[in-house]
């Protein structure tokens, strides 16, 4: 608890920005739909599809991943994803993951949210930045764990799916150069996310 208050205060104070902000972005968003527009985190997050892309941790038996939106509550800043994993030997591993934002002091932090398993008993914290969330892209990193059993971190880039047939473009160049900047790697694992854009005609 004491690690995670610390994380807490200490993303607030690095990145959390006064509420006009936060309203002028979300105006702006819904007339500019350009790669590179600046988005909240929850408008991203609860895209209709998002896929990863790159992450600094390997999942070596893991071809791709896809979180298919169910449900979203804009006033309450939650949602719930339908997740797929693709695994290297073609077979499909799904589960359902709710999200809701952190409240300090009453407040939502914008950037921040917990999504707990049930199957696991597991949460994990989810931590935006106003300077690498945009309407194509983000990079979120993420703390996984109990301070019972230890914390494991990882800084992932994840794709808006109205943009998967420009993953491979240079038009998307920027996002890249987001993940390996934030994440502070060129290394890490890509994944293929048009792997995972046919799941349902795969499935019927």
């Amino acid at each position: 608890m004491k690690f995670w208050n610390s994380f807490l205060h200490l993303f607030a104070v690095l990145v959390y920005y006064n509420e006009a902000a936060v309203k002028t972005q979300v105006n702006k968003q819904s007339r500019n739909t350009r790669p590179r527009s600046a988005v909240l985190p929850w408008e991203f997050i609860s895209s209709s599809e998002i896929y990863l892309l790159r992450s600094n941790a390997s999942m070596p038996m893991i071809k791709c991943i896809r979180a298919k939106t169910l449900s979203r509550n804009k006033n309450d800043r939650t949602l719930s994803h339908l997740v797929s994993v693709k695994t290297m030997s073609d077979k499909w591993i799904t589960m359902n993951a709710t999200y809701k934002p952190v409240l300090k002091g009453g407040r939502r932090l914008w950037g921040l949210f917990t999504s707990f398993d049930n199957d696991t008993g597991k949460t994990t914290h989810y931590s935006f930045s106003r300077y690498t969330t945009k309407n194509a892209c983000a990079v979120v990193m993420k703390v996984k764990g109990s301070s019972n059993e230890g914390f494991h971190f990882s800084c992932e880039l994840w794709l808006n799916g109205g943009f998967l047939s420009d993953s491979v473009s240079s038009a998307l160049n920027f996002c890249h150069q987001m993940f390996e900047s934030k994440c502070c790697t060129k290394a890490g694992q890509t994944f293929d996310a048009r792997k995972c854009r046919d799941k349902d005609e795969e499935l019927m």
